[in-house]
């Protein structure tokens, strides 16, 4: 008997589970084999001060500003409370074509206090060499920086499982055939010849909440799933996050990881809701190629390099007064569950404390618990030459190339 099972062991699992092994919870995770952190891995590695939704971007609201400042600050007491390196000390640099954008931005973020260093194209072709000379009117610096997200997700699972969390790896067969139950005043979670009890459960598995909340309660979960491509190299082109701030781009942006670095492509992939990975056409691959050489010219010299794209799958909560569709969501959906979905991985932290403040265990004494875990290893797609799960479906990513569907050779968008 737990005082609380978590379903999903990404950043907003994790997290729960630190945040309730601090405060005396017992708790239980649960995932599927292979034990990864889907999407949690998936993304950029960008850790959001909120100067992007300062700045004006229209899927921030203030709201939205005010979480990520909260959450930046967490991560960073975070890193100092574990004693690893997790963050970039390199700030993010958002850069213009447009000279009266440049102004209209900076001028967000100074309202909002947030740090905003303008840089004209001069500094800005020293600063950051990939960027094609003559494109840019300037750039502005703000504090984001990037992470390093299996580092973060290996040292919550350490620290959570040190103060007596338990991990439990199911197959994943056993997702077709997971239910709950009522039990009393408890909740029965059971899948294959697995049960587990608990006084409340929370729903945190990223995408796959409303699925879930749909097969074993029967609520619909309000909503918008949809994807997001992202192009992943294997060479070491920044060391800091760029964000292309243009209209045909949105915000594309390139961003550091470990091993090499990663393109989320902005409005280049207003086709992502058709791709899977490996079924992005060969010609929306060249297309994307030529546009990005277009911006980061730069990128040629290190071309052609091993990498792919893959598409990640995004969920936005239904929109509510005061809460914008990148503000994180712990809801209640029945009595003892919660749905808890951080919004961005920068709001995680603070998400997950929110959420233990709203447990209830009948009154009874909390205490913990000890069970011997084994620690998972969490590895960003973009890394060790491949050599990993494609998180989403637990297929193999394939060393390779990029091609040129025409050609069949190595494509580099300078030749």
């Amino acid at each position: 008997m737990f005082d609380l099972v978590v379903l999903g062991s990404g950043v907003a699992g994790l997290a729960i589970a630190d945040a309730a092994a601090q405060n005396g919870v017992t708790c239980a995770i649960l995932d599927f084999e292979p034990l990864v952190g889907f999407a949690s891995v998936r993304n950029q590695g960008w850790l959001h001060s909120g100067a992007l939704y300062a700045s004006g971007h229209s899927s921030g609201r203030a709201s939205t500003v005010e979480l990520c400042r909260r959450g930046w600050q967490a991560f960073h007491d975070l890193q100092s409370g574990l004693g690893e390196k997790l963050l970039s000390e390199e700030p993010s640099l958002m850069v213009f074509k447009d000279a009266r954008r440049l102004e209209y931005v900076l001028e967000n973020l100074r309202h909002h206090k947030m740090m905003a260093v303008p840089f004209d194209h001069r500094q800005l072709e020293v600063a950051e060499p990939i960027l094609t000379p003559g494109v840019f009117t300037g750039g502005i610096l703000t504090s984001d920086v990037s992470f390093d997200g299996p580092k973060i997700l290996n040292g919550l699972a350490r620290r959570a499982h040190a103060r007596g969390a338990v991990f439990f790896a199911l197959k994943r067969s056993a997702l077709l055939q997971m239910r709950m139950e009522r039990i009393g005043s408890c909740w029965r979670i059971l899948a294959d010849d697995f049960n587990v009890d608990a006084a409340n459960v929370v729903l945190a598995s990223g995408v796959l909440t409303p699925t879930l909340s749909k097969r074993l309660l029967d609520y619909e979960l309000a909503g918008t799933i949809w994807k997001a491509t992202v192009l992943a190299l294997d060479c070491a082109a920044v060391a800091k996050i760029v964000t292309i701030r243009e209209e045909a781009t949105s915000s594309m942006t390139v961003a550091p990881c470990p091993g090499g670095i990663t393109v989320n492509l902005g409005d280049l992939d207003d086709r992502s809701d058709k791709f899977d990975d490996h079924t992005i056409p060969g010609s929306d691959e060249r297309n994307i190629l030529t546009t990005l050489s277009d911006y980061a010219g730069g990128l040629a010299s290190f071309l052609p390099a091993r990498g792919r794209f893959y598409t990640c799958q995004k969920y936005d909560p239904p929109e509510d007064v005061g809460r914008g569709r990148r503000d994180y969501f712990v809801e209640p959906i029945q009595e003892n569950v919660y749905v808890a979905y951080p919004g961005k991985f920068t709001q995680a932290l603070i998400a997950a404390d929110d959420l233990i403040s709203r447990l209830t265990f009948q009154g009874r004494t909390l205490t913990r618990i000890d069970s011997e875990s084994t620690c998972w290893s969490y590895k960003h797609p973009s890394t060790e030459a491949f050599e990993l799960r494609i998180l989403a479906d637990a297929g193999e990513f394939i060393q390779q190339p990029l091609r040129s569907a025409d050609k069949g050779d190595s494509y580099c968008p300078s030749q």
